[in-house]
């Protein structure tokens, strides 16, 4: 079930119009990504939004906090672009989320950012950051270092407030090279920018889960 604490319900709201404007059967046509994507865009720009999305995804649990401060210590570091790069992650599991329930894929179990985290090729850092989700007495020495900041800059990711850029155009980054992106930009170690063969996440999301028409 989904949460209904606080502004869920508006989330709740939100998502139908998206299944309403957008989704036909269980498929968004290729001709409305760009417009579907402005539209996710404005979502999670909209803190009160990200507020009840994150409830409403259970995104907010004691897990799903260790996690993002994990990826923000073990990612980040002491770079600089702490909150970007946990911002980021963020979107990436509130995205996915959002496009599972709005094509009718959604299951009781939700997107965490562990998944996130361990999905293909996204995490140079992925087998430091799991050695603190699984609580290993283990840890890189990052994670002793910054995570009181990772807590704090955990604690605004998730209440909505982040002043970190957090546009969904935006949610995938990488080390070095921007790949000729204009839309990139460098924070700290890292670029930011569109998946670099320039889909939008919001597309991504939908191709993983096979919900894109592409004759339309």
């Amino acid at each position: 079930q989904f949460s209904n604490r606080g502004g869920a319900a508006d989330a709740g709201a939100a998502i139908g119009r998206l299944r309403t404007t957008f989704v036909r059967g269980d498929k968004v046509p290729l001709s409305q990504m760009s417009a579907l994507d402005r539209e996710v865009d404005t979502m999670l720009r909209n803190p009160a939004m990200r507020a009840a999305l994150i409830d409403r995804y259970g995104l907010d649990s004691q897990a799903n906090r260790t996690a993002l401060m994990a990826v923000g210590t073990m990612e980040s570091g002491g770079n600089g672009d702490m909150g970007e790069t946990m911002s980021t992650t963020m979107n990436r599991a509130l995205t996915q989320n959002i496009m599972r329930e709005m094509t009718g894929r959604a299951s009781s179990r939700r997107v965490t950012i562990s998944d996130v985290v361990n999905q293909p090729g996204q995490y140079e850092s992925r087998s430091r950051v799991n050695a603190v989700i699984e609580g290993s007495s283990r840890v890189h020495q990052n994670w002793g270092a910054y995570r009181e900041q990772a807590g704090q800059v955990a604690d605004q990711i998730i209440s909505g407030q982040s002043t970190f850029r957090q546009d969904a155009s935006a949610t995938y980054y990488f080390r070095g090279a921007s790949f000729g992106n204009r839309n990139s930009f460098r924070i700290g170690a890292h670029h930011f920018a569109q998946t670099p063969n320039g889909q939008h996440y919001v597309q991504d999301a939908l191709q993983q889960l096979g919900g894109i028409n592409h004759n339309r």
